[in-house]
């Protein structure tokens, strides 16, 4: 009885002995975690701080932060009242030169040479009225019966009776015979001075407004209407990136970097949110540092050094919003 009792023992003493040889030769598998960071809803690329060529006071505003827009569209623009008169003074001129050109081209109408050959009769009537009372006058006055001078004032009248006729005869010519190379000429330069006007003031007005220089967002706003805005000094309305992409700036820890690299997945959850939107790394800063974005948490500290990693957002959503402060998380094998 005593050799079983102690061969049991000894085979579980033998058991005992092999259990952590066992554990060790289990297979390895390199576990997953992540890395934390806070960050920022921003747009991909370059910003560029956009202002009228012009100083003065905003009038409209029809852009608002994150808005998209195509290249050439309306952003803002300055009070300009006097620009804007002669804008449209200058569009009526041009078209005003432009029908008396089409008009010109086009000839006479047939009521205005019948019109002129009425205007030559009557002229010619009054001609010959004059004359004939000029040569009762001048019979008179060889009789004795009338002054000389009154003879000679009407003598002056009848020349100017004459000159007047021709005129109009050289008139009804020059319906009948259409528009002189000369006049066609001359109409074309009128046109062309009126439109020379215009592009001056269009070029006046355009440097009241401001426009977008591509497609792309706003993504931040810096002035609103009522204020003053100086371009010559700097100042811009807002902010534009020619990209539509948005992408999270995400602040990586100094002892984090190295863990997470280019092509990393990442999950990306808005602050107030239970959503998470996928994400992949796309760059990693070559330098660190200070944070820009702050936690609610007491004891973190807002002096550290961070390392920005640019992550693309895999998803489109309404909350996806410029400016937005989001937890990512790196997943790092």
């Amino acid at each position: 009885m005593r050799f079983v009792i102690f061969g049991a023992a000894c085979l579980l003493l033998g058991a005992c002995d092999r259990l952590p040889a066992q554990a060790n030769a289990a297979p390895t598998r390199t576990s997953e975690f992540a890395v934390s960071a806070l960050g920022r809803i921003d747009v991909a690329g370059h910003t560029r701080r956009l202002a009228p060529r012009r100083r003065g006071v905003i009038e409209t505003l029809t852009v608002d932060v994150g808005s998209r827009v195509k290249a050439g569209a309306l952003l803002a623009s300055l009070h300009c009242e006097a620009e804007s008169a002669s804008m449209t003074a200058a569009t009526a001129a041009l078209q005003l030169t432009q029908a008396q050109r089409d008009q010109l081209r086009s000839g006479a109408r047939r009521e205005a040479v019948s019109a002129a050959q009425a205007d030559a009769s009557a002229s010619s009537q009054r001609m010959l009225d004059t004359r004939d009372q000029l040569e009762r006058l001048a019979a008179l006055q060889r009789s004795g019966l009338q002054d000389e001078r009154a003879v000679r004032g009407l003598a002056h009248e009848l020349r100017a009776r004459a000159s007047e006729h021709e005129a109009a005869r050289a008139r009804v010519r020059d319906l009948q015979a259409g528009p002189r190379d000369v006049d066609l000429a001359l109409a074309d330069a009128r046109v062309a001075a009126a439109a020379a006007d215009l592009e001056t003031a269009r070029a006046a007005a355009d440097a009241c407004t401001l426009r977008a220089p591509s497609d792309g967002r706003v993504v931040q706003i810096f002035k609103r209407p009522g204020e003053f805005v100086a371009a010559d000094v700097g100042e811009a309305v807002l902010a534009f990136a020619g990209s539509d992409e948005l992408i999270i700036k995400a602040e990586l820890d100094e002892r984090d970097i190295g863990r997470v690299a280019v092509g990393a997945a990442a999950a990306i959850r808005l602050r107030g949110s239970t959503v998470d939107y996928p994400g992949t790394v796309y760059q990693i800063a070559g330098q660190v540092g200070r944070t820009n974005t702050r936690s609610d948490d007491p004891a973190d500290r807002f002096d550290r050094d961070t390392l920005e990693a640019l992550v693309r957002i895999e998803a489109q959503a309404p909350e996806l919003v410029i400016g937005r402060q989001a937890v990512v998380e790196f997943l790092v094998q």
